[in-house]
């Protein structure tokens, strides 16, 4: 009986092999059946891949990237799309203060004063302190898109943000407290540079500041100053206690006051890869890409959601002091669940997989796949965008 349950038990574990063995044949098949390839040359992308993110981008009145930070070739892509078709609006993700002062200063300063403000602010606006992504910024704001924000306030832009409040506020105190934040922060981030190198180290994340934060409740301020105060606070709290359910409500907070302006407009939101997803993210939470997922199907619409990663290559770091970073597709965040798909890649070109099909098929139960946040990834994408290699984006004013 002992050795006829021995074979009984290793039967099944050989067909239950076979069938997995028999899954990912079909996954990767499917993948292969639903790849298209384009090609970039001169700065410009043409084949039947970027044929078909035209015509989705020209026909969805939202589109969602969920993107591999610091590179050159993720923000010349996005500026493509621009050229496709028009944005009414840029969604990104910064603090909407941050992200006021930036718009501000492209919109309203002379070359001259864009760029001395550059030279004294730039290393402080996030994201966009890197070349490629504040040239597609300047790009899109020539061409009349409106640039939103939503996030926590990073914890070296409180320079940036108490230069500007310095300039509208009435209160003569608050101004006396606004000029030592600023002396303080930038005395702190050059310390961080040349010898802490832990961003934890920070002004902003001193006890210090949240006394700095603690004084100015107690003055009579804008309702604006007593928003990003709060927010501050909200940020710090997001910093100390790692709380991405916080950061989360914060970012769907401030998407949901600007809701008049963008509910029937033409919309781009550049976000990070976990945030874009239309299901749950991989960080199990249901982010930016879920609601406005949500919201355009409220109003008989289908959104467009991208995923656009690099598979090799390079990306640049978002502190000066900092060196570049390998790409990592074996362990990298989620990157690693894609591997299927970089299975099928070769050579220069860009692939383009269209991950409908393949998502109706899990649906509809023909394909099986174990991998939790491969299934995240393929239901909460329309499609996936594999550069061959990434290089690393500069920071403003960097050789």
């Amino acid at each position: 009986m002992k050795i006829l349950k021995i074979l009984h038990v290793a039967l099944l574990l050989c067909c239950w092999s076979q069938y997995l063995l028999a899954q990912d044949s079909l996954l990767l098949d499917v993948i292969y059946k639903n790849h298209k390839i384009f090609k970039l040359e001169n700065k410009q992308f043409s084949g039947e891949g970027w044929d078909f993110i035209k015509e989705k981008v020209i026909t969805r009145r939202n589109i969602l990237i969920g993107e591999d930070h610091f590179s050159n070739e993720i923000p010349l892509f996005v500026k493509s799309l621009s050229d496709v078709t028009s944005f009414d609006n840029f969604y990104i993700e910064v603090d909407p203060y941050s992200t006021r002062i930036i718009e501000k200063s492209l919109t309203e300063y002379t070359e001259e004063q864009r760029q001395a403000f550059n030279n004294k602010y730039g290393e402080l606006f996030s994201f966009y302190s890197f070349q490629p992504e504040y040239d597609l910024l300047h790009h899109l704001s020539n061409l009349g898109t409106k640039i939103l924000g939503s996030d926590q306030v990073v914890m070296f832009a409180d320079q940036l943000i108490f230069q500007d409040m310095i300039t509208t506020t009435t209160n003569a105190k608050a101004k006396i407290i606004y000029t030592k934040i600023m002396e303080q922060s930038k005395l702190y981030l050059e310390k961080f540079h040349k010898v802490t190198k832990n961003p934890m180290t920070m002004y902003f994340m001193t006890p210090n500041f949240g006394e700095d934060l603690a004084q100015l409740e107690q003055l009579d301020l804008s309702e604006t100053e007593n928003q990003i105060i709060a927010d501050m606070k909200k940020s710090i709290t997001i910093y100390k206690e790692q709380n991405h359910s916080l950061r989360i409500k914060l970012i769907l907070n401030q998407l949901m006051k600007d809701y008049p302006i963008w509910k029937d407009s033409k919309n781009l939101f550049k976000y990070g890869a976990n945030h874009m997803t239309r299901g749950e993210s991989f960080l199990t939470v249901y982010d930016v890409g879920n609601m406005v997922a949500n919201i355009t199907k409220s109003n008989y619409q289908e959104s467009f959601h991208m995923m656009i990663v690099g598979e090799s290559g390079m990306t640049g770091s978002i502190f000066k002091s900092f060196p570049p970073n390998p790409v990592d597709t074996e362990s990298g965040f989620y990157l690693s669940y894609l591997k299927p798909f970089f299975n099928i890649t070769e050579g220069e070109e860009w692939y383009m997989f269209d991950l409908e099909p393949i998502r109706k098929m899990i649906e509809r139960d023909k394909l099986k796949i174990d991998n939790i946040n491969l299934i995240r990834a393929i239901k909460g994408y329309d499609i996936l965008v594999i550069i061959p290699e990434l290089t690393p984006a500069k920071l403003l004013g960097q050789q």
